[in-house]
Protein backbone atom coordinates (compact mmCIF):
# COMPACT_ATOMS: atom_id res chain seq x y z
CA UNK A 1 0.00 0.00 0.00
CA UNK A 2 1.39 3.38 -1.00
CA UNK A 3 2.02 6.16 1.49
CA UNK A 4 -0.73 8.27 -0.07
CA UNK A 5 -3.23 5.42 0.25
CA UNK A 6 -2.34 5.11 3.93
CA UNK A 7 -2.86 8.86 4.35
CA UNK A 8 -6.20 8.64 2.49
CA UNK A 9 -7.39 5.81 4.70
CA UNK A 10 -6.26 7.59 7.89
CA UNK A 11 -7.98 10.77 6.71
CA UNK A 12 -11.28 8.96 6.13
CA UNK A 13 -11.11 7.30 9.56
CA UNK A 14 -10.22 10.52 11.36
CA UNK A 15 -12.87 12.50 9.51
CA UNK A 16 -15.49 9.92 10.44
CA UNK A 17 -14.39 10.02 14.08
CA UNK A 18 -14.45 13.82 14.12
CA UNK A 19 -17.98 13.85 12.75
CA UNK A 20 -19.09 11.30 15.34
CA UNK A 21 -17.43 13.28 18.12
CA UNK A 22 -19.03 16.49 16.87
CA UNK A 23 -22.49 15.16 17.67
CA UNK A 24 -21.59 14.51 21.30
CA UNK A 25 -19.34 17.52 21.91
CA UNK A 26 -20.59 20.57 23.79
CA UNK A 27 -21.11 23.61 21.54
CA UNK A 28 -18.18 25.52 23.08
CA UNK A 29 -15.78 22.76 21.97
CA UNK A 30 -17.20 22.20 18.49
CA UNK A 31 -15.06 24.94 16.92
CA UNK A 32 -11.95 23.04 17.99
CA UNK A 33 -13.23 19.99 16.13
CA UNK A 34 -13.96 22.10 13.04
CA UNK A 35 -10.42 23.48 13.19
CA UNK A 36 -9.03 19.95 13.52
CA UNK A 37 -11.05 18.78 10.51
CA UNK A 38 -9.77 21.73 8.45
CA UNK A 39 -6.18 20.92 9.44
CA UNK A 40 -6.78 17.30 8.37
CA UNK A 41 -7.95 18.53 4.96
CA UNK A 42 -4.91 20.78 4.57
CA UNK A 43 -2.53 17.99 5.56
CA UNK A 44 -4.20 15.57 3.18
CA UNK A 45 -3.91 18.09 0.33
CA UNK A 46 -0.22 18.67 1.10
CA UNK A 47 0.46 14.93 1.01
CA UNK A 48 -1.51 14.49 -2.20
CA UNK A 49 0.40 17.33 -3.90
CA UNK A 50 3.70 15.93 -2.61
CA UNK A 51 2.79 12.50 -3.97
CA UNK A 52 1.68 13.92 -7.33
CA UNK A 53 4.90 15.93 -7.62
CA UNK A 54 7.00 12.89 -6.74
CA UNK A 55 5.17 10.78 -9.33
CA UNK A 56 5.66 13.51 -11.94
CA UNK A 57 9.38 13.76 -11.17
CA UNK A 58 9.80 10.00 -11.45
CA UNK A 59 8.14 10.02 -14.87
CA UNK A 60 10.26 12.93 -16.07
CA UNK A 61 13.49 11.33 -14.91
CA UNK A 62 12.48 8.08 -16.55
CA UNK A 63 12.65 9.91 -19.87
CA UNK A 64 9.27 8.73 -21.06
CA UNK A 65 7.79 12.24 -21.12
CA UNK A 66 4.98 11.22 -18.78
CA UNK A 67 3.70 8.43 -21.03
CA UNK A 68 1.99 5.73 -19.01
CA UNK A 69 3.17 2.16 -19.20
CA UNK A 70 1.20 -1.05 -18.79
CA UNK A 71 2.63 -1.29 -15.26
CA UNK A 72 1.15 2.16 -14.45
CA UNK A 73 -2.34 1.14 -15.58
CA UNK A 74 -2.24 -2.12 -13.64
CA UNK A 75 -0.89 -0.31 -10.56
CA UNK A 76 -3.96 1.95 -10.52
CA UNK A 77 -6.00 -1.18 -9.90
CA UNK A 78 -3.45 -2.58 -7.47
CA UNK A 79 -2.35 -5.34 -9.86
CA UNK A 80 0.70 -6.43 -11.81
CA UNK A 81 0.74 -6.83 -15.62
CA UNK A 82 0.33 -10.62 -15.42
CA UNK A 83 -3.19 -10.40 -13.94
CA UNK A 84 -6.05 -12.25 -15.63
CA UNK A 85 -9.08 -10.40 -16.95
CA UNK A 86 -11.16 -11.85 -14.10
CA UNK A 87 -8.68 -10.42 -11.58
CA UNK A 88 -8.72 -7.09 -13.40
CA UNK A 89 -12.53 -6.95 -13.35
CA UNK A 90 -12.70 -7.78 -9.64
CA UNK A 91 -9.98 -5.25 -8.78
CA UNK A 92 -11.77 -2.61 -10.87
CA UNK A 93 -15.07 -3.16 -9.05
CA UNK A 94 -13.34 -3.04 -5.66
CA UNK A 95 -11.35 0.12 -6.40
CA UNK A 96 -14.08 2.06 -8.22
CA UNK A 97 -16.52 1.38 -5.38
CA UNK A 98 -14.26 3.37 -3.05
CA UNK A 99 -14.09 6.46 -5.27
CA UNK A 100 -17.42 6.47 -7.09
CA UNK A 101 -19.02 9.95 -6.98
CA UNK A 102 -22.18 8.54 -5.39
CA UNK A 103 -20.12 7.35 -2.42
CA UNK A 104 -18.49 10.73 -1.81
CA UNK A 105 -21.54 13.00 -1.63
CA UNK A 106 -21.10 13.42 2.14
CA UNK A 107 -17.52 14.72 1.74
CA UNK A 108 -16.48 18.28 1.06
CA UNK A 109 -16.16 19.61 -2.50
CA UNK A 110 -12.37 19.23 -2.50
CA UNK A 111 -12.55 15.56 -1.63
CA UNK A 112 -15.40 15.01 -4.08
CA UNK A 113 -13.20 16.44 -6.85
CA UNK A 114 -10.30 14.21 -5.79
CA UNK A 115 -12.60 11.20 -5.87
CA UNK A 116 -13.86 12.20 -9.33
CA UNK A 117 -10.27 12.49 -10.60
CA UNK A 118 -9.41 9.11 -9.11
CA UNK A 119 -12.54 7.59 -10.71
CA UNK A 120 -11.47 8.93 -14.11
CA UNK A 121 -7.98 7.49 -13.60
CA UNK A 122 -9.43 4.11 -12.60
CA UNK A 123 -11.77 4.04 -15.60
CA UNK A 124 -8.94 5.02 -17.95
CA UNK A 125 -6.76 2.21 -16.59
CA UNK A 126 -9.57 -0.35 -16.85
CA UNK A 127 -10.39 0.64 -20.44
CA UNK A 128 -6.71 0.51 -21.43
CA UNK A 129 -6.26 -2.95 -19.90
CA UNK A 130 -9.45 -4.27 -21.56
CA UNK A 131 -8.34 -2.99 -24.96
CA UNK A 132 -4.79 -4.31 -24.66
CA UNK A 133 -5.50 -7.66 -23.00
CA UNK A 134 -8.09 -8.75 -25.53
CA UNK A 135 -5.69 -8.24 -28.45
Amino acid sequence: MSYLRIIERAFRILKSNVRSAFETTPPEEQQELRDFEEELKREYERERRRSDQSRKERRETAGDGGKKTARDYYAVLGLTPGATMAEVSKAYRDVISKYHPDKTTNLGPELQELAAQKSREINEAYQWIKEHQST
